[in-house]
């Protein structure tokens, strides 16, 4: 049989991120996706509380997300906006990389309340992405085409960032505008009153989140990423995944949209859970009103620029595509770069710690070459995940880690079917469910001539329904799923009369 290339795992992440309104990409973000039936939003937000509220704003940038305006307390400086990561680098940002002012696009609307019209709304557009990582906090700073002093006297409220975390058991309001499930003339802002939890480490596919704070804040979807979490009116957290709505027994995969906490060497899905950033100090990111790294600021800028690695594997050492693991490392500066591999989940932190890399191995990377330096990764064979770190060395507090996932167990159902009767034609669409049913191989026709156990008589299904007139009938037809590791379904088989 001919290699599969996961054109089904494609297809499908690009639908699931159109859903919140961007388009997919090489390493999908960490957008929630909960069950959207499961999942009701919060209650709107009343145009009265637009004055405890009013800073808070519906993005539409790399995808649909919110922010919120900072108070930097110079109002003749540029007015910021405190989102996630992903939503000002989704397309082609690896989990490890980080971008530092590049120009900006899409708009910030401001007092989007139920009711409201174009007039009452606020639109602002971004002109600067001054800063956005996913690489173990998804945090993602944007500067307007205003002063905050323009906005201020426009209404808008801008919030200050707490300079301390905030203990467990805190009460918070969530302001977020969530699209996922949501009809297009009901995308306004929502208001949800929750508590903080304990900080935890998460794996989420490729990403990493360290002392991310639980919450048990309701309506979390697709559009509250980057949501504030706020106390006594400073931002202590934003909002940036969740599992609410997902089964329990759909989550311990903690992948895409079904993230799980990191207890020792294992991964454990903690259902109807949704998480933030930690963002305690980032106010200290604009002296003089304006964003600035270094000093007090804890956004971190790492001397590998751009590295790549992680993923989905097989206990061959394959994924579906057939690619064995590496790392791509690319340097700011040339330099010499200590790579370790088969961490413990739980050992995230040695990662950063210079005594880990002793007798580790070395590689030399160019400054901005042009191909980035591909180290080889051996993985375990057993089911679970592991980490592999790699610094620069002499910069151990700023290395990068990298999530991989074994698995070794196949999917334990085959693909379902979605059978539509169009009066003379019936549509059959099989359904990917990601990452077990990455990819499908499908076979049909006439019921007495097809045999499921032929195997290479089936070919890949590439995301398109089949019609199949009803005169045709009786047909058979034949599915088999592959996991993103490679592992294979068992047969789904529907005789269609």
């Amino acid at each position: 049989m001919t290699r599969r290339i996961l054109t089904g795992a494609i297809a499908a992440l690009a639908a699931t991120l159109l859903l919140v309104g961007c388009t997919a990409s090489p390493t999908p973000a960490p957008e929630p996706s909960p069950d959207p039936n499961a999942v009701a939003p919060a209650p709107v937000l009343d145009a009265s509380e637009l004055d405890l509220y009013g800073g808070v704003a519906r993005l539409s940038l790399a995808t649909a997300c919110t922010g919120t305006l900072i108070e930097t307390g110079v109002d003749e400086a540029p007015a910021y906006l405190l989102t996630n990561g992903h939503c000002v680098g989704v397309d082609n940002m690896p989990a490890n990389a980080t971008i530092l002012d590049e120009e900006g696009y899409g708009e910030a609307r401001f007092f989007d309340v139920a009711g409201a019209t174009d007039d009452d709304v606020l639109t602002v557009p971004a002109v600067r992405f001054e800063y956005g990582t996913m690489r173990g906090v998804d945090i993602g700073i944007v500067r307007l085409d205003a002063t905050l002093g323009e906005l201020r006297d426009g209404g808008a409220v801008p919030l200050p960032i707490a300079a301390d975390a905030v203990a467990p058991g805190a009460a918070v309001v969530n302001i977020a505008a969530p699209t996922q499930n949501v009809p297009e003339d009901e995308f306004v802002l929502r208001k949800g009153e929750c508590t903080l939890g304990e900080s935890v480490d998460l794996i989420e596919h490729v990403w990493l989140w360290l002392d991310a704070p639980s919450n048990d804040c309701p309506g979390v979807l697709g559009g509250s990423s980057g949501s504030p979490l706020i106390a006594d009116g400073e931002i202590v957290s934003i909002v940036n995944t969740t599992n609410t709505g997902v089964p329990v027994e759909r989550g311990d995969t903690c992948y895409l949209g079904k993230p799980c906490e990191v207890e020792g060497a294992a991964a454990v899905f903690v259902p109807d859970t949704s998480y933030g950033v930690r963002t305690a100090g980032v106010g200290a990111c604009f002296p003089e009103g304006v964003f600035a790294l270094g000093g007090a600021c804890p956004l971190e800028v790492a001397p590998l620029w751009d590295v790549n690695g992680g993923g989905i594997f097989g206990p061959n050492g394959e994924d579906g595509a057939g690619r064995t693991p590496v790392l791509e490392l690319r340097s700011a500066v040339a330099a010499e770069v200590a790579v370790v591999q088969d961490v413990a989940l739980g050992d995230a932190s040695t990662c950063t710690d210079p005594a880990t890399y002793a007798g580790a191995s070395r590689v030399a990377v160019d400054a901005d070459a042009e191909e980035p330096v591909t180290v080889p990764v051996t993985l375990p064979v057993e089911n679970g995940f592991v980490l592999a770190c790699a610094a620069v060395v002499g910069e151990e507090s700023l290395a990068a880690r990298f999530v991989f996932s074994i698995d070794a167990v196949a999917p334990t159902e085959g693909p379902r079917l979605a059978i539509e009767d169009l009066g003379e034609t019936l549509m059959v669409d099989p359904l990917f469910d990601i990452p077990d049913i990455a990819d499908i191989e499908v076979l049909f026709g006439p019921a007495d001539e097809i045999d499921c156990a032929d195997r290479a008589a089936y070919r890949l299904y590439i995301r398109q329904p089949f019609f199949i007139e009803r005169d045709e009938l009786p047909v058979r037809f034949c599915a088999v799923g592959f996991d993103m590791a490679g592992n294979e379904s068992p047969l789904t088989e529907r005789l269609l009369d």
